[in-house]
């Protein structure tokens, strides 16, 4: 048997040899894909946390504000642009938004209580978060569609309304018996009595969820109202529902981590050396009952 009979010809040797030489080198290339996409999965989570906190919580209320500025004295400044990109189908995202949501949220509630009188009553509770809700909606960033100012106009007013659902549901839901404080009995000189012991952790986070839940409803119809004229449909309505509901869940956890801290805080310090700031933190958690 000839050389050529048995490995074939010189040209289609060297065929097959680089046809191999191909698979190989795509076996490869898919090998070496699979192990970066494993490297950065380990980071993934935590890289989309910060993209969604960071785009929520500031790169939106910074673009809003220049958006604003450049619709109202013809101004032209470009968008902030740090988060190019925020995954909202992974978990990592998905809180990210959220966290960035609540600290963007409560920072505006101690600044919208900070400027009102020291003891505010169920109303002005509701007036404080219709005022935080307005300036959640001035910091919102619009669509470029040619009616900036129909969609500002009806975010405000959604977002004022939302603000005071929630503020109003949070004080109502503080008087129920399922999310009122514990109190324990205290044995004293004539008996005793009973005294408050604080909220636990499922509490505040119930309350939180219970009070966005119903806000989350009321905001899909409220912006469904203000921007189409026309109730929301049942999907958007459930989204938002379930939207809102995490999001007061997860402002009650943190809520109720920082009333504990500041509990701490005075019980070392004294009322006398809390800073002003930190009084104005807690009226705000005194405000909602928290």
């Amino acid at each position: 048997m000839e050389f050529h009979e048995k490995y074939g010809t010189p040209s289609a040797y060297q065929h097959q040899s680089q046809f191999h030489d191909e698979n190989n080198l795509v076996a490869l290339s898919v090998s070496e894909r699979e192990s970066r996409s494993d490297r950065q999965g380990q980071h993934s989570f935590f890289e989309n946390m910060f993209n969604g906190f960071f785009h929520n919580g500031v790169e939106e209320s910074v673009n809003g504000v220049t958006q604003f500025a450049n619709h109202s004295i013809d101004t032209h400044i470009p968008p902030l642009e740090i988060v190019d990109h925020v995954d909202r189908g992974s978990i990592g995202g998905a809180i990210g938004e959220v966290l960035g949501d609540v600290a963007k949220v409560g920072a505006l509630a101690v600044g919208t209580v900070a400027a009102l009188p020291a003891e505010l009553g169920v109303s002005a509770t509701i007036a404080a978060g219709a005022i935080t809700g307005a300036a959640l909606g001035m910091l919102s960033t619009e669509k470029e569609d040619g009616h900036y100012w129909h969609n500002k106009v009806a975010d405000v007013l959604t977002d004022a309304g939302t603000g005071a659902v929630f503020a109003g549901a949070s004080r109502v839901l503080a008087g129920s018996r399922v999310f009122e404080a514990a109190k324990v009995f205290v044995a004293g000189p004539e008996g005793g009595t009973f005294v408050t012991a604080g909220h636990t952790l499922l509490q505040d986070m119930g309350r939180g969820t219970a009070a966005g839940a119903i806000t989350g409803f009321a905001n899909s119809e409220l912006d469904s109202l203000s921007h189409r004229g026309s109730l929301a449909s049942a999907s958007d309505t459930l989204h938002r529902t379930l939207e809102y509901a995490a999001i007061g869940g997860a402002g009650g956890i943190l809520q109720h981590g920082v009333r504990d801290g500041f509990n701490r805080y005075f019980a070392d310090r004294g009322t006398r050396n809390i800073s002003s700031f930190g009084s104005v933190i807690n009226r705000t958690m005194q405000t909602l009952r928290y």
